[in-house]
């Protein structure tokens, strides 16, 4: 990675670490955060970390193919930067996929108002429906 985009990663990390240790309830309060991450943000995720899984491999290939072709290896360089890549968003999908499972096995999250162990739970909403 380029030095400026290091920094940035780093201090973005950082930031977000200082924020969640200093004001817990910032990131759990946050209703945009809660209803955007969740199985559904994961699933979307898993299917882009598994297409650019398939381009690194494709890269890869191509790679190899040009080097065999002129008998000169060339792409070391090339060929660990992707791979870096490639490391840090599996490692972000896995992250992502461990923080949505254990923020689900807590409390189940619901938007209904009809169900009492809702966050939004609001009694005088309760209607009864005849079956």
């Amino acid at each position: 990675m380029r030095e400026r985009q290091s920094i940035t990663l780093v201090l973005s990390a950082v930031s977000g670490l200082v924020v969640s240790i200093g004001w817990p309830s910032f990131f759990a309060e946050n209703q945009f955060l809660v209803d955007f991450v969740n199985h559904e943000y994961i699933n979307i995720l898993a299917v882009l970390v598994t297409v650019s899984m398939v381009s690194v491999v494709q890269i890869h290939l191509e790679y190899t193919r040009i080097e065999r072709r002129f008998q000169v290896r060339v792409f070391g360089d090339a060929r660990r930067a992707v791979n870096a890549s490639a490391v840090v968003l599996f490692n972000a999908c896995s992250c992502l996929s461990a923080i949505v499972s254990s923020r689900g096995s807590g409390r189940k999250h619901c938007s209904s108002f009809h169900h009492p162990r809702c966050s939004t739970y609001d009694s005088s909403r309760v209607y009864f429906h005849h079956v």
